[in-house]
């Protein structure tokens, strides 16, 4: 894994925040609301991080194994991100101070996005143990 981190004020940070873009995406899926990540939210998102000072940006790659199958490659990328995301969460008990928040994709839906040239494939009924 190749593992880039930044440290970006909030002001940064915010410069790429984009409600209103991710709200349209969300709010056209079945399962709106119906999961803890999904919005709607009871709280501003823009407002609870401006409670911060500071965040650190942590981009992994995955590297994919070009001897697995389609489906095994996928597989492998969720168990991968589900480790990530169980070492990002216990790095919190390190700083009681801070938030942890997970980027990324819904497992729930399939929908593929044309935005700015890029394609974005969402998975449909995806497991994830």
């Amino acid at each position: 894994m190749q593992t880039k981190i930044k440290e970006l004020s909030i002001e940064q940070l915010l410069n790429y925040y984009h409600p209103e873009e991710i709200l349209g995406y969300c709010s056209r899926c079945s399962n709106y609301g119906k999961f803890w990540s999904c919005p709607p939210h009871d709280f501003v998102p823009k407002e609870y991080l401006e409670q911060f000072s500071f965040a650190y940006v942590i981009g992994v790659r995955i590297p994919l194994d070009k001897t697995l199958a389609k489906d095994e490659a996928i597989a492998h990328y969720h168990m991968q991100k589900i480790i990530l995301n169980k070492q990002l969460q216990e790095s919190k008990e390190n700083c009681p101070d801070c938030a942890v928040l997970i980027a990324g994709h819904c497992f729930h839906v399939r929908v593929v996005l044309e935005k700015k040239g890029r394609s974005v494939v969402f998975l449909k009924n995806t497991v994830i143990p």
